[in-house]
């Protein structure tokens, strides 16, 4: 469900601004005459009107905190898919580096020993080229990582605008509700 919180926000605001309106006019209406039963019928069909307005507004609100609810308990698993991505290929990097390291070493002291040694020397330069292409490998991954922490930010951002749009909605509901409570008495 697409929603734009600010147009709801400046519908209520006016659907409330409206109705003070409407209840001052009728008790004008009511003190300057009582012989005007048409236009207090119409009155009275727009106060109708303006609570089921009112009802119907407040249907969308709710429908914007579970959205906003179900947005906030999304973000939070892929926050949390995303960390332990990272760690583990961070790790797996880490180890590979390692190993490159390792192996190179043995190569440069493999190169000054005999013909026999020249074997073992090619074995390693074969396993150095399986250790390149799994660097390379997780360099690709780790690109993938940063893009990754890129959308965990995004995502941190719009957690912080869902919480932030969260507050404001519940602080109109409850001004409607006070509102709407404080006209009915």
């Amino acid at each position: 469900m697409d929603f734009d919180p600010n147009d709801k926000l400046q519908h209520s605001a006016k659907l409330h601004d409206l109705m003070v309106d409407v209840h001052a006019y009728l008790r004008e209406v009511r003190l300057e005459t009582y012989d005007a039963p048409s236009e207090l019928k119409r009155l009275q069909d727009e106060t109708a009107h303006l609570r089921d307005n009112n009802s119907s507004l407040k249907a969308q609100l709710q429908d914007m905190k579970e959205c906003i609810g179900n947005f906030i308990r999304g973000s939070t698993h892929i926050v949390e898919e995303r960390k332990g991505s990272n760690c583990r290929l961070s790790i797996e990097i880490e180890h590979l580096h390692d190993r490159l390291a390792a192996k190179e070493k043995e190569i440069c002291t493999l190169q000054g020993n005999e013909q026999n040694e020249w074997r073992e020397f090619q074995q390693s330069t074969g396993e150095l080229k399986q250790l390149r292409a799994q660097v390379s490998k997780l360099a690709e991954r780790n690109d993938n990582v940063t893009h990754l922490k890129q959308e965990l930010s995004d995502y941190k951002d719009r957690l912080e605008q869902a919480n932030a749009i969260q507050k404001q909605v519940k602080q109109l509901t409850t001004e409607v509700e006070e509102k709407a409570k404080a006209k009915t008495r």
